[in-house]
């Protein structure tokens, strides 16, 4: 007997609209149908309409998760029609934000995995550590009334030596925390029989669905773009890879786990190494006729914009975000597997959509 059960409202409650449809015969997954209603593709073809005043609190706003790692690709692809280059203190201060952006979806993807796997212990911690890290993160931000923290050639917000040593304190407590709460699971028994050898993507797959990000590595793909091709402030940085070779639910955590350490790792370094130089950016009322391509990291993996501009306004735009969870990549996790490991494995991978 088979029948069919629905996950969208466990995945809407993390990461927007969208829906994992599974067949099941007993207690098998034997079939999956994948369904998002909104993805940042069709996000672009609203920018040629936009002021670039109303384009950068637009592209901010595409996906909740990866509101940083958007303004940060496009204000790059900008700077280029624009034809100026930002501060080393700006460059420095993009990648502060931006790794506060990724340990804050890192912890809530742990969050969520810990929740799923019944530790109720760990998953307290870590939501504990993600509200601290979210705190950060505001610190920084600042007014929520104001949504461009970054512009072109800039920010619209500095760092004041007494957020700066804010964030260095914080950073030094979510770090003690994330070891401690590494060094109990790395080699837990029962966490082990729940995650190694469950919803497998061997390297190949991985390499065939064009992934990146946390779970390419997770696979063993060697993909970082901070690493193998460095901007903003990554040329100042020390960028570890992090990576695992079992594509299994395990590798996955562990790698959102030592990501997240990365993170605190990366932004103290900024933080320590900030130079006294310009910060302001602005909202430009023209733009160099041409086009313009830039690519970042985000959390879940590479982000692409492409802009083309008459010089007045941009007149195309194309993104290209991280390839995520889709038809034929949930059946590849989930064929086969108990429906009790559905939630953990459709958790690990990150799931994402904007909204």
């Amino acid at each position: 007997m088979s029948y069919t059960l629905s996950l969208d409202s466990l995945v809407t409650a993390q990461c927007g609209t969208q829906r994992i449809l599974l067949k099941v015969d007993g207690d098998t997954i034997i079939d999956v149908d994948y369904r998002a209603d909104y993805t940042e593709e069709q996000g672009a073809e609203r920018l040629p309409r936009l002021s670039l005043a109303q384009a950068l609190p637009y592209v901010a706003g595409l996906c909740r998760s990866c509101s940083y790692a958007h303004s940060l690709v496009f204000c790059q692809a900008l700077e280029t029609l624009l034809d100026i280059e930002p501060s080393d203190r700006v460059d420095l201060l993009r990648c502060i934000v931006t790794e506060l952006e990724r340990l804050v979806s890192h912890l809530d993807s742990l969050t969520a995995m810990f929740h799923a796997l019944g530790q109720s212990h760990t998953r307290n911690d870590l939501s504990l550590v993600h509200q601290s890290a979210k705190q950060l993160l505001r610190l920084f931000r600042g007014s929520e009334d104001d949504p461009i923290l970054l512009q072109p050639g800039g920010v619209s917000r500095n760092l004041d030596d007494q957020s700066r040593h804010e964030l260095l304190s914080g950073l030094k407590e979510i770090n003690q925390r994330l070891f401690q709460i590494t060094d109990r699971v790395i080699d837990q028994q029962a966490l082990l029989a729940r995650t190694v050898e469950i919803g497998v993507l061997s390297r190949d797959a991985a390499a065939q669905f064009v992934l990146s990000g946390p779970m390419a590595r997770a696979s063993g793909l060697l993909v970082d773009l901070r690493q193998n091709q460095p901007y903003a402030g990554y040329r100042h940085l020390d960028v570890s890879m992090i990576a695992q070779d079992s594509g299994d639910v395990y590798a996955r955590m562990i790698v959102f786990l030592l990501e997240s350490i990365e993170s605190v790792k990366l932004t103290e370094q900024a933080l320590h190494m900030l130079p006294d130089d310009r910060w302001q950016g602005f909202i430009p009322n023209e733009l160099r006729a041409g086009q313009a391509s830039s690519a970042v990291e985000a959390p879940r993996g590479t982000l692409r914009y492409h802009l083309e501009s008459d010089g007045i306004r941009i007149t195309s735009a194309t993104i290209e975000p991280p390839t995520r969870i889709d038809r034929l990549l949930a059946r590849t996790l989930l064929s086969g597997s108990w429906i009790d490991n559905a939630p953990l494995v459709v958790y690990s991978t990150g799931p994402c959509v904007a909204n």
